[in-house]
């Protein structure tokens, strides 16, 4: 019988459990953090994925290539862009019809922004019959870039 030895309870325990408060709000915060990078980094990783960020990728790679391309390369990859984005955001029947001014003023009828694509964008619409040499300002460029990558990065009714 000297062999046996008693069972030890858990009596242990006591001193761990129940936490004191300060290390349950430490627990509790720590855990709420943790969720909260959980859901950013999932909405981030959903994003990455999605055609805003491709299209906003393709936008700025535009913009960095402004002394390399032409006039008219620019404005037909940034019209391009533009029914591309009036495609997902409102369905193909709504955007795939429009085309020239017509598109403009759609682009300015949806734009959250009240960006004035028919005064602003003509260039949009007249640069495809331009000569190749043709030199356009780089800040219509610019603006209208910048323009788009905003309506891009607004949520929009047709989501």
């Amino acid at each position: 019988m000297d062999e046996l030895k008693d069972i030890r309870g858990i009596s242990y325990l006591e001193s761990i459990w129940p936490l004191a408060y300060g290390w349950q709000v430490v627990i509790g915060i720590s855990t709420l953090v943790l969720v909260i990078l959980i859901i950013w980094g999932y909405k981030k990783y959903k994003f990455l994925l999605s055609w805003e960020y491709k299209i906003l990728k393709s936008l700025s790679k535009l913009r960095r290539d402004l002394e390399i391309l032409s006039a008219k390369q620019l404005f037909e990859q940034l019209s391009y862009y533009l029914r591309l984005i009036l495609i997902k955001e409102y369905g193909r029947k709504a955007a795939a019809s429009k085309s020239g001014r017509s598109m403009l003023i759609l682009l300015e009828e949806r734009d959250p922004n009240g960006f004035k694509w028919s005064q602003e964008g003509v260039l949009l619409t007249s640069v495809p019959y331009m000569p190749k040499d043709k030199k356009i300002d780089k800040a219509v460029i610019i603006r209208l870039i910048e323009a788009t990558k905003k309506f891009v990065q607004v949520p929009h009714a047709g989501q």
